[in-house]
């Protein structure tokens, strides 16, 4: 798979993961167009982390870094558990039921599935919607979430934490959640929002 900013991807049907092992896309840089379709029953339990070429991580979602494009995607069935309570407070963890780590452009999506996350940051669509510069951050644009979410720290239905410089808008969450510390509709911390 070509993952670099200048190469595009469409979905063309929609894609069943059921009774598949699919590992979680550890950086994703492309453009993805998911031209309305759905992915449906992903998997990921994770208690130890997991190995993607030979790399560690421990955070748990379809796509742990996001730093391209994803829209138009809509997910279905997805259940992640992430039990790395052992290496929560030694690196901060974060579980999302489609992305960990966003520093890229994410439109016009819909997640739906059941997330249980002892990580410090927790969310149905995503976990930590980052920014490193005043140019470099990540943006949502329209997401809802619908399904259960449980998790320890800071739990949402959509952003678990929102960077200072960090692009949210039109979120809508439908989402069961149930939180041990902060919990939130839609956005559970930010800088700024």
């Amino acid at each position: 798979v070509n993952n670099t900013s200048n190469v595009y991807y469409k979905l063309t049907a929609d894609i069943d993961l059921s009774n598949k092992y699919i590992l979680p896309i550890a950086t994703f840089k492309a453009n993805l167009d998911g031209d309305n379709h759905t992915i449906s029953n992903f998997y990921l339990h994770t208690d130890m982390g997991v190995s993607i070429n030979t790399i560690a991580y421990y955070d748990s979602a379809l796509i742990l870094n996001n730093e391209g494009v994803i829209k138009n995607v809509y997910t279905r069935g997805f259940h992640i558990v992430n039990s790395n309570a052992d290496v929560v407070d030694r690196l901060g963890n974060v579980t999302s039921g489609l992305v960990a780590n966003n520093l890229g452009t994410i439109k016009n999506v819909s997640v739906n599935g059941d997330v249980i996350s002892c990580s410090t940051y927790g969310a149905m669509v995503v976990a930590k919607n980052n920014s490193t510069s005043d140019t470099v951050f990540g943006t949502i644009d329209t997401a809802i979430s619908s399904g259960t979410i449980s998790g320890t720290d800071y739990v949402s239905g959509i952003v678990g934490f929102a960077g200072a410089q960090s692009v949210n808008k039109s979120l809508g969450n439908e989402t069961a959640i149930f939180g041990l510390k902060t919990s939130a509709g839609v956005i559970a911390n930010g800088q700024s929002i």
